[in-house]
């Protein structure tokens, strides 16, 4: 059996696990192709990316194989937490590094990005030194341009190179595939990653817009301040200017809601204070009730 694993970033890298642990007990000889251009496992999880772009889950909670096993679990049943504390990252101020004076990084911690893209990255490459024989993993670092469905019920994968890759079955998970371009306009940046295209050219006291207010919209601000040496404060007036002036605007919504449950099971059960505010004063509005002042 010939499987195709198009893109090879955390959503690729699940099923290649799947695959790989799913041939010791239940499937014959099988040849996945994997078709990654870049680095396979980090995918977005870029690992030269700065430490104030967190993780938007605490690291306890994040595995790429959660499974409980009967017998002895394999080299790369590891989860994010169990990774960083091996390898001996720990917290040195708000960045990690591997140092032994640091602070421990606990499980509910919020950990830089880039210690992902390093745990999926060793993720693969351990995986695929503990393949079975009968898998046979064959990676393309090239991009695939188009999939075409064969009379013969299988499908051809072409690549970019203009060769082609007849399999069974073809897995697609291509991730964050960008948007067709504006046209040229120096004031509208299209993609907010990697902010260095901005965090460098943007002038300080700037008027920056931002469509939508979700963690993306985060990243930007956190990129535009503590990015470019800035602070946030939890005074009123702190009596400094702003590193930029930030508009933010988003379809009707919750402005910044989390993603996961990061209470711990310990933790008592707090009512928000959104909820408070809303109780309060019928609504919210994000620029008196949640804009943070920031200082260079």
């Amino acid at each position: 059996m010939d499987i195709a694993v198009v893109g090879l970033g955390s959503w690729g890298l699940s099923f290649l696990e799947r695959i790989v642990t799913g041939s010791r007990s239940q499937w014959g000889p099988v040849r996945v192709h994997v078709i990654e251009p870049g680095t396979p496992g980090s995918g977005v999880y870029a690992t030269d990316q700065p430490d104030y772009l967190i993780l938007n889950t605490p690291c306890g909670q994040v595995s790429l194989y959660p499974w409980q096993d009967e017998g002895p679990s394999p080299k790369y049943a590891v989860g994010l937490h169990e990774w960083v504390t091996a390898v001996g990252y720990r917290w040195v101020g708000d960045t990690c590094r591997i140092d032994p004076s640091g602070r421990e990084i606990s499980r509910d911690d919020y950990i830089p990005r880039r210690l992902m893209g390093e745990y999926l990255q060793w993720f693969y490459a351990t995986l695929v030194a503990a393949a079975p024989e009968k898998v046979t993993i064959l990676h393309h670092h090239i991009e695939a341009t188009n999939i075409v469905s064969l009379r013969d019920g299988r499908e051809r994968v072409e690549l970019a190179n203009g060769e082609y890759l007849d399999v069974d079955h073809v897995i697609v998970t291509s991730g964050h595939t960008g948007n067709v371009e504006p046209d040229a306009n120096a004031a509208l940046i299209p993609r907010p990653y990697p902010v260095d295209r901005y965090t460098e050219t943007i002038p300080r006291g700037a008027t920056v817009g931002v469509e939508g207010m979700g963690l993306v919209a985060t990243d930007v601000v956190i990129a535009l301040t503590v990015g470019r040496g800035g602070s946030f404060t939890e005074s009123e007036d702190s009596g400094c200017s702003p590193a930029a002036d930030f508009r933010t605007a988003r379809r009707p919504s919750q402005p910044w809601t989390r993603a996961t449950n990061s209470r711990p099971s310990s933790a008592p059960r707090k009512r928000s204070g959104r909820s408070r505010a809303v109780k309060q004063r019928g609504r919210l509005d994000a620029r008196s009730t949640f804009a943070p002042r920031s200082c260079p």
